[in-house]
């Protein structure tokens, strides 16, 4: 009992520091509350899940920070029953939190090893409305589309112009662009009637996008 009290004391503050951070959006926040992040690390990295910090996670990659996470999902201002894509599944935490918002999130990695562990713990917390794939990300998944949203955890050394096609008119796409050793641009796309409106947000450092699925991992 005392384990359980602890655990909801730890995630109440979790959720009052990222509302300091200036995380407002009521469904984000409330997303954030539901999923526990400790499920989605390393035994060795659990005791920092409620830190507001990125951590490593399997096949030598990171998860963003939550109120990365949080700022993440709350620009890229997902409808009421979207379905959304999502470019790099990492260890999944963002994914199960799009899936409280989106009536269905689909979701790439080549790495085979961080989709399996991503479906094991999607299993765990019983979320049934994502589909995981192995596959290169800048592809997307055109069968499946148009997309009410994307959300790209990879940078682009420019426009990824083959995942806009795959956006849905209305719809928001949000990716870092940057050739290597420049400066990246977090850039928020929004498709209106058949054309592309981009608008920066901020300045960001993600790892750039890299081409086909790995051999191994």
């Amino acid at each position: 009992m005392n384990d359980i009290s602890d655990d909801r004391i730890k995630q109440a503050r979790f959720i009052l520091s990222l509302r300091s951070a200036g995380v407002n959006d009521r469904r984000v926040l409330a997303a954030l509350e539901r999923v526990p992040r400790r499920l989605f690390l390393s035994a060795q990295n659990q005791s920092h899940a409620e830190q507001d910090v990125p951590l490593p996670i399997e096949c030598g990659q990171t998860t963003f920070a939550p109120s990365l996470v949080a700022y993440l999902t709350e620009k890229l201002m997902i409808p009421a029953n979207a379905k959304v894509l999502e470019i790099g599944t990492g260890s999944g935490y963002h994914t199960a939190i799009l899936a409280q918002i989106a009536r269905q999130v689909f979701s790439l990695d080549r790495y085979r090893t961080l989709v399996d562990e991503a479906e094991r713990r999607m299993a765990t917390l019983r979320i049934e409305n994502v589909e995981l794939r192995v596959r290169d990300g800048q592809r997307g998944l055109q069968q499946k589309g148009p997309f009410d949203a994307i959300l790209c955890s990879v940078a682009f050394s420019e426009k990824p112009d083959g995942l806009l096609a795959q956006l849905k008119d209305g719809g928001t796409l949000i990716a870092a662009i940057g050739r290597p050793g420049e400066e990246q641009q977090l850039i928020r796309y929004r498709k209106r009637d058949g054309s592309i409106q981009e608008e920066p947000l901020r300045s960001i450092r993600f790892r750039l996008a890299e081409d086909g699925e790995a051999h191994s991992l």
